[in-house]
């Protein structure tokens, strides 16, 4: 029974009662200190969400303009590459390096 009562008496909840007991703290006095240190954490947290909120809508914008940026240039691109494929700028290049259509007796097919 000794060692029941001592173990209850070492229990936190047993030490922090009789901690308030000796500073002479209500519980109605601790309850108000409690609540507004609850109150104040969640003010500090919404401020912190806001914030973070903030920064991640930010980079949200930067990346959707970086991806309409590279959605342009990849259209360009394209453009571009149909422009260099087209078989009349392909004429057109190889008239201006000098080379013509070989004569039908100049081709040689090999057979393999």
């Amino acid at each position: 029974m000794v060692t029941a009562t001592r173990i209850a008496t070492q229990t936190p909840w047993f030490v922090i009662s009789q901690w308030l007991d000796y500073l002479k703290v209500s519980s109605r006095t601790l309850m108000l200190t409690a609540l507004i240190t609850a109150v104040l954490l969640s003010a500090v947290s919404v401020v912190y969400v806001r914030c973070l909120e903030r920064q991640l809508v930010s980079t949200q914008q930067s990346l959707v303009e970086e991806r309409q940026s590279l959605q342009d240039q990849w259209g360009q691109l394209l453009l571009e590459r149909s422009t260099w494929s087209n078989p009349v700028h392909i004429q057109q290049v190889a008239t201006d390096q000098g080379m013509i259509t070989p004569q039908q007796q100049a081709i040689i097919m090999v057979r393999s």
